[in-house]
This record gives C-alpha cells, structure tokens and sequence, in this order.
C-alpha cells in the first residue's frame, strides 16, 4: 500500500515540473515570435523608405520627371506610422522607434506651405514626388498628395 502512495506522489511531483518548465518554454517561445514579429515589421518599414528615397533620387536625378507612391495601409499589424522627408532623408517612426534613409542633398519642398520644411506622408495615402519646373537652377523637389 505505501508502495502506490509513493508511486502516486512520485507522479504528481514529476507532473508538476513537467507543467512548470512547459510554461518557461512557452514564455520563451512566445517572447521570440514577438521578437521575430517586430523584426519583420522594422524591415518592411526599412525597404519602404528606401522606395521612398530612391524615388526621390530617380526624380532628382532626371531618370524620371514625376513618380507617384502609394503608402500601404498598415506595416506588418501597425498602422500607425508616419514619414518625415526633409533635405536630408527620409524619416520613419513606427511604435516608437525610427529610421532613415539617405537621400541626395536636395531641397524638398512641401506642396501644402510652398517652402521647404519637411513633408509628412501618411498611410493609405498617395504622393507625387516631382521635380520642380519653376526652378532649373536650384535642384528642388516638390511633393504633394494625389488622387489614388
């Protein structure tokens, strides 16, 4: 008899810590699909300032009088994103963190004030990036919101 009460506590124990490490695994994992999640969601915001950036040189460079963008709704699950463009990059902030693509020195100029402070794009959204005609000495960029 005290043979199978021994065996029963034997199991229990034994049950008990097979629950409390399968819960640590399961913290683990979990902490690093979040880890691999906001990774992905830094890369895909990284590649679309490069577009973005590239864009702008492709037009300032004359490979292309006007290239219009369209700005996806979300990155990854976060819609909550904004770009900044000013002379020297473009700018992404997404959940607190940022990024930057260089660009070639240029004056970008923001289609809503008419001088050259920076432009914000935002999501869902789309912008003609433009060289601007009025001014053929001065490499300038105007960028302005379109029709999708």
């Amino acid at each position: 008899m005290d043979q199978k009460g021994a065996l029963a506590g034997d199991f229990i124990l034994a049950f008990f810590i097979t629950i409390i490490i399968s819960l640590g695994l399961i913290s683990l994992v979990s902490d690093r699909i979040d880890h691999t999640n906001d990774t992905e969601k830094l890369s895909k915001a990284r590649l679309l300032t490069e577009k973005i950036a590239s864009a702008i040189n492709d037009v300032q460079t004359g490979t292309g009088n006007e290239i219009k963008i369209k700005m996806p709704e979300k990155i990854g699950n976060s819609s909550d994103y904004i770009i900044s463009i000013n002379s020297s990059g473009v700018y992404i902030e997404i959940e607190g963190l940022k990024g930057k693509s260089e660009i070639y020195p240029t004056v970008i100029i923001n289609e809503i004030t008419k001088s050259s402070s920076p432009v914000k794009l935002y999501p869902g959204k789309s912008y003609l990036i433009q060289n601007d005609p009025s001014n053929i000495h001065l490499k300038a960029i105007i960028i302005k919101e379109c029709e999708k």
